[in-house]
């Protein structure tokens, strides 16, 4: 008996689970039930067992066997995805002992399109994971998926899913984990703080504080500077421009000392914006130009990271409006929007139009509201409704 197809859920063209079953070995398709478990496979974990109707007629060990394999599928190209989109590996390595043909990235754009293309099953093979007692499962995928979730602006589901890594992390009673999981809930509470008010700031510094201790504890100068950073952020959120100049100084030799040539560059964007803030215009674009020098040409054999490249454009464009450099502010926030619209990511092109429509305003261009308009509909597009409200406050 076939399954009802509005039982499934699978996706356009070849999903990984799809992907996964030309890669089980034959002696899966030697018998009827294994054939059945390989179906299994194309669906996503948690309707595995609703979706197919014959599945009362495998063992409870060729169910594990297939639903662990396309987990440990789904965990290991989101790790390698999210060394490409974040460009480093942090604590989730590949597995080099594995026998799956997972995918090979030649870009980031390809990285991305596999993270969109597979994220619906992230959350279910995390479930699947901690329901099975798979801790380090469960740590290694919600780490790889942050870098994609908190860059398209998928909060909720980002926290949600950050929280059972924290979990997990505890469970497992790896501090180095638990650091970096509070450190990363405290980013994505920061990242969503304007829909979220003003309360969220108190609640992310604790989560710093908290992955500070524990990376103090440990020796761990990586876990550190991240923490600290993530205060500097916190500071630069709440007007305290010079604690987050501060913090944001004691951060760099940290970084230096683990050979972190790209999270130098970051450090010098943030410093950046924070200079903006101070009105140290000039001081800020010394900053900005030596950020952007790294991501056009990264001296670490990484792949020129496009979307850092957005976001350091938007920063100059937010200095040279300032400066009162009209065009020059024009052509960078022009390029931040296409870089960030390139690659999907509408809540920083949503950002950006905000931006152009201040400058348009300030230009005395007359039609400065299509640019809100625009913002509000892409905040709607990516279900943010919270800004795409803020916005109509202008356009009614």
């Amino acid at each position: 008996m076939r399954p009802d197809p509005t039982d499934l859920d699978p996706m356009d063209g070849e999903t990984a689970s799809e992907y996964l079953c030309r890669q089980l070995p034959s002696e899966w398709f030697e018998t009827d039930a294994a054939h059945k478990t390989a179906r299994l496979a194309t669906l996503c974990p948690a309707g595995a067992e609703r979706a197919v109707p014959a599945v009362q007629e495998l063992s409870d060990e060729e169910r594990e066997a297939v639903l662990f394999r396309f987990v440990h599928y789904v965990s290991e190209g989101a790790i390698r995805a999210a060394a490409f989109i974040a460009s480093d590996w942090t604590l989730a390595r590949p597995d080099g002992d594995t026998d799956l043909s997972l995918p090979a990235f030649g870009s980031v754009d390809e990285a991305r399109d596999w993270m969109r293309a597979n994220s619906g099953f992230l959350a279910s093979c995390v479930a699947w994971a901690r329901s099975r007692g798979r801790h380090e499962t469960v740590c290694r995928t919600v780490e790889s998926a942050e870098a994609y979730m908190r860059e398209t602006g998928e909060f909720d589901a980002l926290v949600g899913l950050l929280r059972a890594g924290l979990d997990s992390s505890r469970a497992l009673g790896d501090t180095v984990w638990q650091a970096r999981m509070r450190n990363l809930v405290g980013l994505a509470l920061l990242t969503d703080v304007r829909t979220r008010g003003a309360r969220t700031l108190d609640e992310a510094d604790g989560e710093f504080a908290a992955s500070y201790a524990l990376a103090a504890a440990d020796g761990d100068h990586r876990g550190r500077a991240s923490a600290l950073e993530g205060r500097g952020l916190i500071a630069l959120a709440d007007g305290r421009h010079a604690d987050a100049l501060s913090l944001f100084t004691r951060v760099r030799p940290l970084k230096e000392a683990v050979g972190c040539p790209r999270g130098l560059a970051v450090l010098d964007l943030l410093v950046g914006r924070t200079l903006i803030n101070m009105g140290r215009f000039d001081h800020a674009l010394e900053y900005l130009d030596a950020a952007l020098e790294f991501f056009v040409a990264p001296g670490d054999g990484s792949p020129v990271d496009e979307v850092n490249i957005a976001r350091v454009r938007r920063e100059r464009g937010r200095v040279l409006v300032a400066k009162r450099r009209w065009s020059e502010a024009q052509r960078e926030l022009d390029l931040a929007l296409m870089g960030f619209a390139a690659r999907g990511l509408v809540h920083q092109s949503a950002r950006v139009r905000e931006m152009l429509a201040g400058h348009a305003q300030l230009t005395g261009v007359r039609d400065w509201k299509t640019h809100l308009v625009e913002a509000e509909r892409l905040y709607r597009e990516n279900g943010n409704e919270t800004e795409a409200r803020r916005l109509r406050t202008y356009l009614e």
